[in-house]
């Protein structure tokens, strides 16, 4: 998880992004990577948490805060 921060998200102390669209993103990620044993939700939101992020509860589910995914450029 923690490289995946470093590959696809940016540290910003103002910004958040929706849990369920990082996690969709991280197993993106992981399979381009050959990555076979990816974290569920839970501890793929755990070690957000480990890393430092924050989370938070709106009304559309729960967002990391801390943090924002990298502009893709296709």
């Amino acid at each position: 998880v923690a490289e995946f921060v470093e590959d696809c998200c940016v540290v910003d102390p103002d910004g958040s992004e929706p849990a369920f669209l990082l996690f969709g993103v991280y197993g993106l990620w992981a399979d381009r990577c050959g990555i076979r044993n990816k974290v569920g939700i839970k501890q793929f939101r755990d070690r957000l948490t480990l890393l430092g992020f924050g989370d938070k509860r709106v009304a559309a589910g729960k967002l990391v805060t801390g943090l924002k995914l990298k502009p893709v450029v296709v």
